[in-house]
């Protein structure tokens, strides 16, 4: 009466949900994995008292100068952003060290001028590049210079 074929037939439906499934279950143990390995690492870590530090020891700077020798700040005296800068630093314990500037006259920014080819460089550009430049010549010299 009735013949019945060897081969199964899967209706589409069921392939889309068995799909599903399928990314489902790897999601769900990749998961598993993930969460397992961070447990697993973390047992490895030296245990750290939380009260030594306010948060995650990794994302704290190695000292009040972030870890360098010092933290520059390129600031003429008369800035209006100066005070408020100072008032951060004070605020998040980071020692800034802002070297004086001299006072640029109109000769140093034409003899700037004359040091390269004509560009559309306003007074403003030139000044914060004399600026930087002096606070580079303040940092590095005293390692240039022979000792006595």
């Amino acid at each position: 009466m009735y013949k019945y074929s060897q081969t199964l037939y899967v209706a589409p439906a069921s392939r889309k949900r068995s799909r599903f499934a399928l990314l489902v279950f790897l999601v769900a143990i990749t998961g598993f994995l993930g969460f397992w390995l961070r447990l697993s690492l973390n047992q490895l870590r030296p245990s750290i008292p939380s009260d030594t530090f306010p948060s995650s020891p990794d994302f704290l700077p190695a000292n009040s100068t972030l870890g360098f020798g010092a933290v520059l700040v390129v600031s003429p005296l008369d800035s209006p952003r100066r005070y408020s800068l100072l008032q951060a630093a004070n605020v998040t314990e980071i020692d800034l060290t802002i070297p004086d500037l001299p006072v640029w006259t109109e000769e140093d920014e034409a003899r700037f001028r004359s040091a390269g080819p004509p560009t559309e460089m306003t007074k403003g550009m030139i000044l914060a590049w004399m600026s930087h430049l002096h606070v580079l010549e303040w940092s590095v010299f005293p390692l240039l210079t022979p000792y006595p």
